[in-house]
């Protein structure tokens, strides 16, 4: 071999070698350049989670507060249980309820786990709704419709507590959910 087929033997080993090193360093980029995108989505879903599954909360306290609110006065002071505060009770849950179901569906498409953690307590709520709305709307003697909603009066208790509890122990299980 002579000197000109050892230079062009070593220029095409070295253009090989620089068009292997150009690939293998494109290829290193390019899954760089995937994963940062895959963590920017996982942090911005996760965000997304805290922030959905607090709106819910939100909801489930404002739904909890309309309840305890009428059923304090029912047990306290009767006669303030009236059509106005009737009037506000249906106002301030028919306000709360699209948003909770708003909130808890992006929850359940974000992560279905933390969803089936707040289902229970999205039917605690609802059902002490429900009891409260009947007494106020299907009771027809008044006396009925008071002691119904004196009745009510634990279960809204029961929630007062229950909720915070609730909500840091699933916030927590939000904030140590693993990146996907």
């Amino acid at each position: 071999m002579n000197a000109t087929s050892a230079a062009l033997l070593g220029t095409l080993v070295g253009a090989i070698v620089a068009f292997a090193g150009g690939g293998l360093t494109n290829l290193v980029s390019v899954r760089n350049e995937r994963a940062r995108h895959q963590a920017g989505k996982d942090a911005a879903d996760m965000e997304n989670l805290r922030r959905y599954t607090a709106d819910a909360f939100t909801e489930l306290f404002a739904l909890n507060h309309a309840a305890s609110w009428i059923t304090w006065f029912a047990e306290h002071d009767p006669r303030a249980v009236n059509q106005q505060m009737t009037a506000s009770f249906d106002t301030e849950t028919n306000r709360a309820f699209p948003k909770l179901l708003g909130a808890m569906a992006m929850v359940a498409a974000l992560n279905l786990r933390v969803y089936l953690e707040l289902r229970p307590l999205q039917e605690h709520v609802f059902s002490l709704w429900e009891q409260v709305a009947f007494a106020l709307h299907q009771q027809t003697d008044p006396d009925d419709a008071i002691q119904a909603l004196r009745d009510c009066l634990p279960a809204a208790v029961e929630l007062d507590d229950k909720l915070p509890k609730d909500l840091g122990r699933i916030m927590e299980m939000v904030r140590s959910e693993p990146r996907r």
